[in-house]
């Protein structure tokens, strides 16, 4: 019995699932293909904009419960735990692969919200999900649309956040496992739609300032201050010392040499930027703030610090290139707002693992983008971690 309880749940599961109510809205009430017209995607949206506001409503309601309607009546067949939470997956797998519309349905976003929405409400009364982690959520939201007024760069940013507060603050169970996996596909989905509205079409500008090889590596230099967490600080200096020493003694050579340099820049150019032609470059005094912040100071304001500019970097770059409207001094107020949002971001995730407050870990946060903010004369990737940290040991040792 308990087999063909299950089997009968998973099938009902992807039929629940494969209901398209803005497919047959469409055809009942306009004679159309919803998913031809207007942004040509069978969702809400796409059914207010064509059918009107009841149709969107009803379309709503239903996309978002039919996975957990499909869990429901898994768990009142008896059904054991991990079949209830695979019916809520078979139920987005049914919403993306219709049987009767050649398996081609939606991206299954509302399904899979439905059910982020209830895990989540279940994780908070099992165990409190802190107050500022779903206002911070909301924070975030509020930012990126206020700098790119596009709702598509919100599930990029926000799902891997919730992702991690998830898995941070929660044992592994199926719950936390599969509460993960749903905000994953939202994930994954908002990924696809912003690639096929073009959203990733940056203008020219964005991509030659960004010099795109070296800004998508620079998250991965988080390597080094979350090394102290593992290692300790003789062991990460070592290693600092060395990579950064080679890129020093090429700094070095090029610098001394008009016709070494001459050749990095007409050869090899996509290792040094324009503006580095005649100074250090950005990496070697990444590598000397980064070797001189984790000398001087403890392990967590140098963390911190270097997570500051590791991210900030990235982020005031991309949005101030792209979105930025409003000019300050030689960056702009969407840039620098931005910068302050990562910053936030990750001094969020580290707090649990250090020894700071709150209060100078967002202290940190403001002086790390007003050091990027404002001209100094000095490299920002030398500044900032640097800066940064002095601040921070000054507020801590007054607090």
């Amino acid at each position: 019995m308990v087999i063909i309880g299950i089997i009968f749940s998973i099938i009902l599961a992807y039929i629940l699932g494969s209901i398209s109510p803005a497919y047959f809205f469409g055809k009942i009430l306009k004679g159309i293909d919803i998913r031809k017209v207007g942004d040509k995607n069978a969702g809400t949206t796409n059914v207010f904009k064509t059918l009107g506001i009841t149709p969107a409503i009803i379309t709503a309601v239903y996309d978002l419960s039919k996975g957990l309607i499909a869990m429901f009546v898994a768990f009142v067949l008896g059904t054991p735990v991990l079949v209830i939470y695979l019916c809520g997956i078979v139920a987005i797998i049914g919403h993306i692969f219709p049987f009767y519309l050649n398996y081609h349905g939606g991206q299954g976003v509302a399904t899979a919200t439905g059910m982020m929405i209830f895990f989540l409400v279940i994780l908070y009364i099992q165990k409190s999900l802190p107050l500022e982690s779903i206002g911070f959520v909301l924070i975030i939201i509020l930012t990126i649309w206020a700098i790119t007024k596009q709702k598509g760069f919100l599930s990029l940013i926000v799902m891997p956040y919730l992702i991690i507060l998830v898995l941070r603050n929660y044992d592994l169970s199926y719950l936390s496992i599969f509460t993960a996996i749903v905000i994953l596909h939202i994930f994954g989905a908002g990924v696809y739609e912003a690639s096929r509205r073009k959203i990733f079409e940056f203008k020219d500008k964005t991509i030659e300032a960004a010099l795109v090889w070296r800004t998508l590596l620079r998250p991965l230099a988080i390597v080094f201050p979350l090394a102290l967490f593992y290692t300790s600080k003789e062991n990460v200096l070592w290693v600092l010392g060395i990579i950064g020493g080679i890129f020093l003694l090429l700094d070095l050579i090029r610098l001394l040499s008009g016709k070494i340099n001459l050749f990095f820049f007409n050869k090899i150019k996509f290792i040094f930027k324009k503006r580095e032609e005649k100074r250090f470059s950005s990496i070697t005094l990444f590598f000397l703030a980064s070797f001189l912040t984790i000398w001087f100071f403890n392990r967590d304001i140098a963390i911190l610090s270097l997570s500051f500019l590791v991210f900030g970097d990235v982020f005031a770059k991309f949005f101030g290139i792209e979105y930025g409207r409003t000019k300050i001094f030689s960056k702009t107020l969407e840039g620098s707002i931005a910068h302050f949002l990562a910053c936030l971001i990750v001094g969020y995730l580290l707090w649990p693992y250090l020894t700071l407050s709150p209060i100078i870990i967002v202290f940190g946060a403001l002086i790390a983008t007003l050091t990027e903010l404002i001209p100094m004369g000095i490299n920002d990737n030398f500044a900032v971690p640097l800066i940064t940290a002095v601040a921070i040991s000054l507020i801590k040792n007054i607090l």
